[in-house]
């Protein structure tokens, strides 16, 4: 499983519960307020079309989850591992109604992400993905957002004389790729 729930307890001593990646938990431990923060190139990183999920915090409902998704278009986003935060760019971002998970659920995207990471970084491992807050050290902000992008495969189906942009990206997407892709991040 790559995410869990972990309880933490908030400045006035309320416990909740926070999803977080095993990655996430891995870098924080070791680097606590010693992130490197590694911004994004945005002259040279290329734009992927990425498929994946989000998956809310607990308290989250699906109203504000959509609400979350649809904010994150044309933000910076970063990602927590190997002792570092990496920045890339979500350009534009789409979704499709939520899938029920027991007593929670996920909602599967397809992103334009600008960005140099591979996608996924390890066959079984998605790519742990969220919107930063620029005035927050990378280990606090991964308590306070809202949830998690999960990404786990990037479209490679692309035709040789075409490049993808910020206007024909949708022309690529699979939506049933995009279901297939959600259920597996978890």
């Amino acid at each position: 499983m790559q995410y869990a729930l972990i309880k933490v307890k908030n400045n006035s001593g309320e416990t909740s519960f926070r999803i977080i990646s095993a990655v996430e938990i891995s870098t924080i431990r070791s680097q606590k307020n010693k992130i490197k923060v590694v911004e994004l190139d945005e002259e040279k990183a290329p734009l992927k079309i990425c498929y994946g999920a989000f998956l809310p915090q607990p308290e989250t409902d699906e109203k504000k989850a959509m609400e979350y998704i649809s904010s994150a278009k044309g933000y910076m986003a970063c990602s927590v591992y190997d002792g570092s935060c990496y920045h890339l760019g979500i350009i534009d971002i789409y979704s499709i109604g939520p899938i029920k998970r027991g007593m929670t659920f996920t909602i599967p995207v397809v992103g334009l992400l600008q960005t140099d990471l591979t996608i996924p970084p390890t066959k079984s491992r998605p790519l742990t993905v969220f919107l930063r807050y620029a005035n927050l050290n990378p280990y606090p902000n991964v308590l306070a957002r809202d949830g998690l992008f999960g990404f786990l495969a990037v479209e490679k189906r692309l035709t040789k004389n075409k490049i993808v942009t910020k206007d024909n990206w949708c022309e690529f997407v699979d939506d049933s790729r995009l279901y297939r892709t959600a259920i597996k991040v978890r």
